[in-house]
């Protein structure tokens, strides 16, 4: 039953969901993963667009903004899984008032579970777009004398599938986009202590948890400057156009683990804040209003206010880009805290009724298998043209829905296949018997 399609299925498209089941996390994830692939739309598309210094042009309006400033998608993703594994932890821990030993004994097969339900399905991936990839396509954009979809992939495989790419020789990843499991597996590693010490020593936790965010923003503000990185990822702060080098920015600040870690801790405390509230608002109407009105300022505030930075209306400081840098991420992620727990809380109106759409859930249960497979899509798609593409912004909205329409189609084949099986087998045969 486990490979059974059909019954596989029907559970993939279901939209029921279980009691107490934090719902407006599905339309956030979704959401996040369409402003992903949006990104992406724009990067794999560089090498198959007559015009690609367009994008440069386009990048100096303030439309594009939330493109140029839209990797705090990424952190969209660490807030989702810290509050979403901080909260159920928290809820295990009360429910079983585990003892220490007991507690420390079962984190083994929390990682266990963790590796079992994201490696086969990225496993898979891995070996397509290595070794068969270049046998799914034809074109003139195809690479030519080589029988690997990525050279990197042939000698550093193994970093993939231990989640230390992005540690282990970054610059030289296989499937590049990767460097976020790497980055969200270690988090989980820390998690569970984190979190015990915040439902043993609550004030203890707290302060350890600050700490480390803190410790994160300082990395990240250390990188700016040492560096002299500008406030738009892979750009110098002098010139937009001027890329600063690459290894430098990606290796020390972006793919980093230790300044990308802000995200994650915001969300631990912010799965810890929802824990404490037990399902019950703390803050008058009033209050809450004037939280979602300052929470949409700072999103605003991270995706525009560095507009005449990038630009070219004048040169940052290196004060101005490395607190940017330091602390943008930072206060997007406490705003899409609160607006997670004003959600779950029911105290967030509309926006919470938009999150909590039961289409949703379907959709949110494939993204993980959409964002794996959605870069190896548009790599076959750009590779396989007979002739370059002018851009538009008319292309690049139909190339957007393309890529976006495609990703999830085979995300529910790839899902079906190599993703939900090897869950239920987990959950029957292996760490379900262990817990």
């Amino acid at each position: 039953m486990c490979f059974s399609l059909y019954t596989n299925g029907y559970k993939l498209l279901s939209t029921k969901q279980p009691p107490g089941s934090l719902k407006c996390l599905h339309g956030i994830r979704f959401l996040s993963l369409t402003w992903v692939i949006l990104g992406h739309t724009l990067v794999f598309s560089l090498n198959s667009v007559v015009n690609p210094l367009t994008l440069f042009a386009w990048m100096k309006t303030w439309s594009f903004q939330v493109l140029v400033n839209g990797t705090v998608s990424v952190d969209s993703f660490f807030v989702l899984s810290a509050v979403l594994t901080s909260y159920l932890l928290l809820v295990q821990l009360e429910k079983g008032k585990t003892i220490s030993r007991k507690f420390f004994i079962s984190v083994p097969v929390m990682y266990l579970h963790r590796y079992i339900r994201l490696t086969p399905a990225y496993g898979f991936m891995l070996l397509f777009y290595t070794c068969l990839m270049l046998y799914s396509y034809d074109g003139p954009l195809k690479p030519v004398n080589t029988a690997i979809g990525d050279a990197f992939c042939s000698s550093h495989w193994y970093a993939n599938i231990l989640y230390v790419n992005n540690v282990v020789k970054p610059l030289e990843q296989c499937a590049p986009w990767s460097w976020y499991l790497s980055d969200d597996f270690q988090y989980f590693l820390l998690t569970p202590f984190v979190v015990y010490m915040l439902y043993r020593l609550p004030v203890g936790g707290v302060i350890l948890s600050v700490a480390m965010v803190i410790a994160s923003i300082g990395s990240a503000i250390g990188a700016s400057v040492k560096y002299d990185l500008g406030v738009a990822m892979f750009f110098g702060r002098t010139s937009f156009l001027d890329p600063v080098e690459i290894t430098d920015d990606a290796q020390d600040y972006y793919y980093a683990p230790w300044t990308r870690y802000q995200s994650f801790g915001i969300g631990i405390l912010f799965g810890y804040c929802l824990w404490r509230c037990n399902g019950k608002m703390p803050l008058s109407k009033v209050g809450n209003v004037c939280m979602w009105v300052i929470s949409l300022g700072i999103m605003l505030a991270v995706l525009y206010g560095p507009y005449e930075l990038i630009a070219g209306k004048r040169v940052g400081t290196v004060a101005e880009t490395a607190i940017y840098n330091g602390f943008g991420r930072t206060g997007w992620s406490i705003a899409l805290g609160y607006i997670i727990l004003a959600c779950c809380l029911e105290s967030g109106g509309w926006v919470n009724e938009l999150l909590s759409w039961p289409g949703f859930v379907p959709l949110s249960r494939m993204t993980y298998c959409a964002y794996l497979v959605h870069p190896v899509i548009m790599t076959i798609i750009t590779s396989s043209q007979k002739n370059k593409v002018y851009w538009s912004k008319i292309t690049l909205i139909y190339m957007f829905g393309g890529y976006l329409v495609c990703a999830y189609s085979v995300a529910f084949i790839f899902s079906l296949v190599f993703e939900v099986p090897f869950m239920l087998i987990d959950k029957k045969y292996l760490t379900g018997k262990l817990k």
